[in-house]
């Protein structure tokens, strides 16, 4: 495993670096990458932007969005928030996020935090959300990355989002804020977060048995991520035209998460079909999005399409059964 280099507080950037490494990068070893970002909101790939951030209050704070590859939820980013990006070669479409958390958790126990892993992407302290990762495929490939809340802006990240009152519901919470708290707040002795960033980095490294190694990557390279940044993640087209226009919108909160489809149709006909939502990417989920276009808006119809290509293929534990009971319920 090597360690990449990165200064970067450019949320742009960071994300274009991701990209790069994971599809234009030569990878034969398992990747870690440490990383900040100015304040940012980062967004779930298959989400409605608009329906995500709190664009009076973004604009106002000069808070960034960008939207990343990787599907899950909105996330708020500042200087006080650590990042970790883990690259690695696979054969199998799995949920990693656990195994990518076990490093983590490690670390935290070190200083007496009893961290745990919980639902899909969390970990938790004494019941409070202190991380939350996604991930993505592509090819043969992985990426895995999250967020580790250290000394973060708690009040602005509660203002930046928009939170979906049914998934409050769902986890029995009261907002956004109640759930969740700073690494540094159970700290018995405080330390900086870039003290704590050295021994997370560390542990990674004990976690596969091998010394640390951290190298740089060369010019000809962060110019072809500079390219990329700018031809992609700071374009309005990226970042916000992938929100769909909507006809209409059926949504529920299932196991996969919350998940929201539009669909315009004319003369009962599909038109335009498009997935939202916090769920989790199996394989690209245009590819669904795409064969259900041009299909009657029929439960039948629908039905018999998803016997061909199963939705589970895209979207990590969401069946057939339940997008038919989205649509049509």
């Amino acid at each position: 495993m090597i360690q990449i280099n990165n200064s970067s507080t450019n949320p742009f950037l960071n994300l274009a670096l991701e990209e790069y490494l994971l599809k234009q990068k030569d990878l034969k070893e398992k990747i870690l990458i440490l990383w900040r970002n100015e304040p940012a909101v980062v967004i779930g790939k298959n989400q409605n932007a608009y329906g995500e951030i709190n664009l009076p209050f973004v604009e106002k704070n000069q808070i960034h969005v960008v939207r990343r590859m990787s599907g899950g939820g909105a996330v708020y980013h500042d200087l006080g928030n650590l990042n970790f990006t883990i690259l690695e070669p696979e054969d199998h479409r799995q949920n990693q996020m656990r195994v990518f958390s076990a490093p983590i958790i490690r670390c935290l126990r070190k200083y007496g935090i009893r961290a745990e892993f919980s639902g899909r992407n969390d970990i938790l302290v004494e019941g409070e959300k202190v991380s939350g990762s996604a991930q993505y495929f592509w090819k043969n490939r992985v990426l895995c990355h999250g967020t580790l809340l250290y000394a973060t802006d708690l009040k602005k990240l509660s203002n930046s989002l928009k939170v979906d009152k049914r998934k409050i519901r769902a986890k029995g919470i009261a907002s956004v804020r109640s759930r969740i708290e700073n690494i540094e707040t159970f700290m018995a002795k405080k330390i900086s977060l870039e003290e704590f960033a050295e021994v997370l980095a560390e542990t990674f490294f004990e976690e596969v048995g091998e010394k640390r190694c951290v190298v740089d990557l060369s010019e000809k390279d962060h110019e072809k991520i500079a390219a990329l940044k700018k031809a992609k993640y700071e374009t309005w087209q990226w970042n916000f035209g992938q929100s769909p226009a909507i006809d209409q919108v059926r949504e529920e909160r299932v196991r996969a998460g919350q998940i929201a489809v539009a669909v315009k149709a004319e003369g009962g006909i599909i038109k335009s079909f498009k997935i939202t939502g916090d769920f989790f990417e199996r394989n690209p989920i245009e590819v669904l999005e795409e064969r259900l276009t041009g299909q009657r808006f029929e439960k039948k119809e629908i039905e018999a399409v998803l016997r061909t290509i199963p939705v589970s293929e895209y979207i990590f534990d969401l069946s057939n059964e339940e997008l038919i009971q989205i649509l049509f319920s």
